[in-house]
Formats: C-alpha cells, sequence, structure tokens
C-alpha cells in the first residue's frame, strides 16, 4: 500500500500555510528593545500631557473604531485619573511573529508603574513594523492592590 497520498495532503498543507504567514526573520531583542523605547517615549509624553503626540504612537485601525476626538479625551482622562508617571519597571514581555499584516512583530510588555496618584499596571501591545518602528495597538491600565505592598 502507497503512503503517497498522505504525503501530498501534508505537503500540500505545509504549502497553503506558508502562504498565510511570513517567513521574515524576527530578532527578539532588537524588537523588543524598540518597543521598550516606545514605552518610554509614552511616559515622556503623557508626563507632558502631549496627547496628540500619544494619538499620533496608536495603530488607527486598532482603536476600536473611535473617532479622534473621543480617543484623545480617553488619553486626557487617564491623566486625570493617574496623574504624572514617576517609576516604571517592567515585569512581563513577549516578542511574537505579527499576526497583522505589514509587521515584523508583535511586543507585549507589563509595566508596574508609580504615578501620582497611586500604582497602575500597564499592559502595552506594540506592533513593530520593519524591525524600526513601534506603533501602539493596544494600552490598557489597571489599578494595583496595595495590600501585598509592604509599608515603606
Amino acid at each position: 500500500k502507497s503512503h503517497l497520498p498522505s504525503t501530498i495532503v501534508v505537503v500540500l498543507g505545509l504549502s497553503l500555510t506558508s502562504c498565510f504567514f511570513s517567513a521574515r526573520p524576527v530578532y527578539y531583542d532588537k524588537e523588543q528593545g524598540i518597543a521598550e523605547r516606545s514605552v518610554s517615549r509614552f511616559h515622556e509624553l503623557h508626563n507632558q500631557r502631549d496627547f496628540e503626540a500619544i494619538y499620533n504612537l496608536m495603530d488607527k485601525t486598532a482603536t476600536g473604531g473611535g473617532s479622534r476626538a473621543q480617543t484623545l479625551a480617553e488619553i486626557k482622562t487617564t491623566f486625570e485619573t493617574v496623574g504624572k508617571a514617576r517609576d516604571s519597571k517592567l515585569g512581563e514581555h513577549n516578542v511574537f511573529a505579527s499576526p497583522v499584516p505589514g509587521f515584523t512583530s508583535q511586543v507585549k510588555l507589563v509595566y508596574d508603574t508609580e504615578f501620582e496618584r497611586g500604582n497602575w499596571t500597564e499592559f502595552f501591545v506594540w506592533n513593530i513594523k520593519d524591525s524600526r518602528e513601534a506603533v501602539l495597538a493596544e494600552y490598557h491600565l489597571v489599578p494595583k492592590s496595595n495590600k501585598s505592598e509592604s509599608p515603606r
């Protein structure tokens, strides 16, 4: 009995899969570094209250259809809620080949950040284009519970 038909199915499956996934290399350390520098820039702009520049960092296709005015208002409300960023420490990081066409990778970073009005966990997702440019795809902010922190 020949195994030729199953071999053809496997090869055909691999060929079709390669059409959907890019073979571009992902330079994990380099692309994580780009994303980390982008977080630093995000915090600088936040502290300068430059909401327009933060908006310009964003992937406009990933804003969930919100208007520019609505997004700027949300950025301003975030600033008014937390105040200026004082200190930020990288907690978790992951670099993946990008599921988004036109980007090399996607970098997910989690920061523990001390703001003027409390401690928060920040979740960033950056789409990296051509291993050079970061575009903010997602940003979430969650208050940290102070119960587990030791007194200073």
